[in-house]
C-alpha cells in the first residue's frame, strides 16, 4: 500500500508540476509588455464580452471540479488527472485568446484593466494548483480559501469597465479616493500642529535629517502655520479636478471612434500623475518643514493640475458650457500656488 501510495504521489507530482509550469508561462507572457493582435475584421466589443464571460465561467466551474476531485479519496488516476489539466488549459487559452484579441484601439485602459483581470484569474488556478500539492493532495483550509480566491477571480467579471470610457472614470475615481484620504491626512496635520508619529521621528534622526539637539522640531512656526492653508487648498483644488473631469467624461465620453478613445487614455496618464504629486506634497508639510521642498512640490503639483484642466478643454469631453469651472480651476490652482510662492520665498528653512 505504501509503495502504491509513492507511485500516486510521483505521478501527481510530476502532472502538477508541469502543469504549474504551463500556467507560468502563460502568466509571464501577460506580464511581459502590453501588446495585441491586429483587430479581427469582424472584432466587436459585444463579442468579446461574451467569449470572456464564457471563459470566466467555465473557468470558475473547473476550478471547483480540480478542488473537488483532490478534496476525498480515492486520488484521481493518471488519465483523470491529465484529462482535468488540459481542460483547465483549454479553458485559459480562451480567456488568455480573448484579451489578446482585444485592440489597443478600444482602449489602452481597457486592456490593462482586462489583463490584470486575466492575471488575476491564471494567478488563482496556479495558486490553487500550488495548494493542493503541497498539502499533499489531502482537502486543506488553505485549498478552499484559493479555490475561493479564483471564484472571485471569475466573479470580478462582472465589475469590469465594459469599454474605455468607463475604463478612465474607474481611473479617475481610484485617484479620487487617494487624494480624499491625502487631504484629510493634511487637514489631521494642521489639527495636530504638524507633529508626526515618534517613528516617523527616529527615522529623521537616524538619517540626519534633523538636529536631535532641536526642541522645535516637531511643531510648525508661525510662518509654517501660514503656508499651510494654501497647501489645503491646492489640494481640495485637485480633488474638484477630479470631480469635474469624471462628470464631463460621464456626461460627453465617447468609446466608439480611435481618435475620441485615444484622448481619453491621454486624460488618464494625467490623472495617474495627481495623487502621487498630491502625496508628495502632504509628506512635506510635518515639522520640521522645509519650504523650499514645499514649493518645489507645490510647482509639481500645479502643473499636473494645469495639465489635467488644458488636456481636458482640448478633448471631445469638454463642451462649451464647461469653459466656466475650467476657468475657475485654472484660477484657484494659479491662487494657491502664488500663495505657496509668496510665504516661502523669504522664509527660512529649518534644518
Amino acid at each position: 500500500m505504501a509503495n502504491k501510495t509513492a507511485l500516486e504521489f510521483q505521478y501527481l507530482d510530476e502532472l502538477f508540476e508541469s502543469f504549474i509550469e504551463n500556467l507560468q508561462l502563460v502568466i509571464d507572457k501577460l506580464k511581459e509588455e502590453d501588446s495585441s493582435r491586429n483587430a479581427a475584421p469582424d472584432f466587436t466589443l459585444i463579442d468579446f464580452w461574451s467569449k470572456l464571460e464564457t471563459g470566466y465561467k467555465s473557468m470558475s466551474a473547473e476550478a471547483s471540479k480540480f478542488s473537488l476531485w483532490f478534496s476525498k479519496p480515492p486520488l484521481p488516476k493518471r488519465e483523470e488527472c491529465e484529462s482535468l489539466m488540459e481542460s483547465v488549459q483549454r479553458v485559459s487559452l480562451v480567456i488568455v485568446s480573448a484579451y489578446y484579441g482585444l485592440p489597443k484601439e478600444h482602449g489602452v485602459r481597457l486592456r490593462k484593466y482586462v489583463r490584470r483581470s486575466v492575471l488575476d484569474v491564471i494567478d488563482g488556478v496556479q495558486t490553487l494548483a500550488k495548494r493542493i500539492k503541497d498539502e499533499r493532495y489531502q482537502c486543506s483550509q488553505g485549498q478552499l480559501q484559493s479555490t475561493g480566491t479564483v471564484w472571485e477571480a471569475c466573479d470580478e467579471f462582472t465589475s469590469l469597465p465594459k469599454n474605455n470610457c468607463e475604463a478612465i472614470l474607474q481611473v479617475i475615481k481610484n485617484s479620487s479616493e487617494l487624494v480624499k484620504d491625502a487631504l484629510q491626512e493634511l487637514q489631521e496635520a494642521q489639527e495636530t500642529g504638524g507633529e508626526r508619529d515618534t517613528g516617523w521621528d527616529d527615522i529623521d534622526e537616524v538619517l540626519g535629517r534633523v538636529d536631535i539637539n532641536d526642541t522645535n522640531r516637531n511643531t510648525w512656526s508661525e510662518g509654517d502655520k501660514a503656508v499651510l492653508p494654501p497647501c489645503i487648498g491646492l489640494v481640495k483644488a485637485a480633488r474638484s479636478c477630479l470631480k469635474k473631469v469624471s462628470t464631463a467624461v460621464k456626461s460627453n465620453g465617447q468609446w466608439e471612434d480611435a481618435h475620441s478613445i485615444a484622448q481619453l487614455d491621454d486624460l488618464a496618464d494625467i490623472v495617474d500623475e495627481v495623487s502621487p504629486s498630491v502625496d508628495e506634497l502632504v509628506s512635506c508639510v510635518y515639522a520640521p518643514m522645509r519650504h523650499s521642498v514645499i514649493r518645489t512640490n507645490a510647482n509639481q503639483l500645479s502643473g499636473v493640475l494645469l495639465h489635467l484642466l488644458g488636456r481636458c478643454k482640448a478633448t471631445h469631453v469638454c463642451k462649451q458650457e464647461d469653459t466656466t469651472w475650467l476657468n475657475f480651476l485654472d484660477q484657484a490652482v494659479h491662487h494657491n500656488l502664488e500663495k505657496i510662492k509668496n510665504l516661502t520665498t523669504n522664509e527660512q528653512d529649518t534644518s
